[in-house]
């Protein structure tokens, strides 16, 4: 695995494939100041209160972030505080957060040890250690908002925004909750998580908001910054939905469309796997596997048929990554998220992790659902991806330019245009098409049932 590496504050390092270890970038947010030292060495100095922030290359198993695998000391004395990590938008980042102000003129030591791992279970090649030291000043600047998004009394705002507030400082995360950051229509809560972005604290709607409809975001003063001091005044704006965006068309498939599996590399499975419909692959002549897997289809290996299948997938997925009329930003963790049709973009890739995913078509069973993942695709274990109003899994697709993986348990309803690898764990089931242009297939004891209809 690589070695870790280090950057200024407000960078990553590179991306790297997912087969080596995570790298990480240190960044230390502090109230006023934070400066790095010379370039890529990890030492850094600080004035004031010292909410340290590292960010990664890639996403991390959030299980393996925790106060134990994230430390700070003074010397030999622990410093207690709260961690937590955060990928819904943005690059992936572990903060520590002090309990108390820390010392001035104090050496401090950060550590990230090894157990920490990426979502495919790479740890960290070494521990991740930086050193600093306080400056002589504490933070005495009341903090203050600076700008909101929307914009006051905004119209034709989009049905799934990100509603953010920024600060004069870095915010204590643990104060800014469901609380002090609210959205409301009219009377009615809108259900939503908390993320942040630097300076922001941002609230993420869990549906969709209502077309042409007013809606009320607050945040109190009663969130702190990093030094426990709150700003003078709250913050209540209002802002104006559009319309819904148009619907989008299902994309051709050409010759692709009977696959159920294709692959414009190889195939493997092990298990009973099952297959509804036609497998393709381009490298390979023998389907060792079957039995005891099974299945309802043709099977097509290196022939010009495949060949040319692979090529109108390929067209496939360059037409979809190029559609950007009606596209809605969305977080990159889809988990708890209830969408209604359209074309949905996330930043580093798409993950259904935390909780499942719903796609509602509003009782219309012509509605279309795209997704562009910007990276990879994962779905954890028991996972699914539920479809309800009518929403049918013919009418949902997956653009993945890099690798996805279904794990044990889980179901994922739509077609899979993927760049990269395909991997299915055991009873992991697609309800679909699972088809890569480059990558392999590889199904364990894994189901694959393109819809009959």
């Amino acid at each position: 695995p690589a070695a870790v590496t280090t950057s200024a504050p407000g960078t990553s390092a590179s991306a790297t494939p997912t087969t080596t270890a995570p790298a990480a970038a240190i960044g230390l947010a502090s109230a006023p100041t934070a400066a790095a030292a010379a370039t890529g060495a990890p030492n850094l100095k600080a004035t004031g209160a010292g909410k340290l922030t590292v960010t990664f290359d890639r996403k991390l198993d959030p299980a393996t972030v925790t106060t134990a695998a994230v430390t700070l000391m003074a010397g030999d004395r622990p410093v207690a505080g709260t961690v937590t990590y955060v990928d819904a938008i943005g690059l992936p980042t572990v903060t520590f957060v002090p309990a108390a102000a820390l010392s001035i003129l104090t050496a401090y030591t950060l550590t990230i040890s090894p157990v920490v791992k990426d979502r495919v279970g790479t740890a960290l090649a070494s521990a991740f250690v930086s050193r600093f030291t306080t400056g002589a000043t504490p933070d005495t600047v009341v903090v203050a908002a600076t700008g909101t998004t929307p914009s006051l009394d905004a119209t034709g705002v989009s049905l799934f925004p990100r509603i953010a507030v920024s600060y004069s400082e870095l915010l204590n995360t643990t104060t800014v909750n469901a609380t002090t950051f609210t959205l409301m229509q009219g009377a009615t809560a809108v259900p939503g998580r908390i993320s942040f972005v630097g300076n922001a604290a941002l609230f993420i709607p869990l549906q969709n908001l209502a077309a042409n409809t007013t809606y009320t975001a607050t945040i109190t003063n009663s969130v702190k910054d990093l030094n426990g001091v709150s700003p003078a005044e709250g913050t209540t704006w209002r802002f104006t939905t559009g319309q819904p965006p148009a619907a989008q068309a299902l994309p051709a498939l050409g010759t692709a469309a009977p696959y159920a599996v294709l692959s414009g590399s190889t195939f493997a499975t092990t298990g009973a796997s099952v297959i509804r419909g036609d497998l393709g692959f381009t490298n390979g002549f023998s389907t060792p596997g079957f039995p005891p897997a099974t299945i309802n289809g043709n099977i097509l290996a290196s022939s010009p048929a495949t060949i040319k299948a692979v090529l109108d997938l390929s067209t496939a997925i360059s037409e979809v990554a190029q559609r950007v009329a009606g596209l809605t930003l969305i977080p990159d963790e889809l988990g708890g998220l209830t969408l209604s049709p359209g074309l949905y973009g996330t930043t580093l890739g798409a993950t259904v992790t935390m909780q499942d995913l719903t796609l509602d078509a509003k009782g219309d069973p012509n509605a279309v659902f795209i997704f562009q993942s910007h990276g990879d695709l994962t779905l954890n274990r028991a996972r699914q991806v539920i479809l309800t109003g009518g929403a049918r899994a013919t009418r949902i697709i997956w653009q993945v330019p890099g690798a996805t993986s279904v794990a044990i348990d889980a179901t994922l309803n739509g077609t899979l245009l993927a760049t990269g690898p395909i991997r299915m764990q055991t009873d992991a089931k697609v309800n679909g098409r699972a088809l890569s242009e480059k990558g392999p297939v590889t199904l364990d004891r894994a189901s694959v049932l393109k819809p009959l209809e």
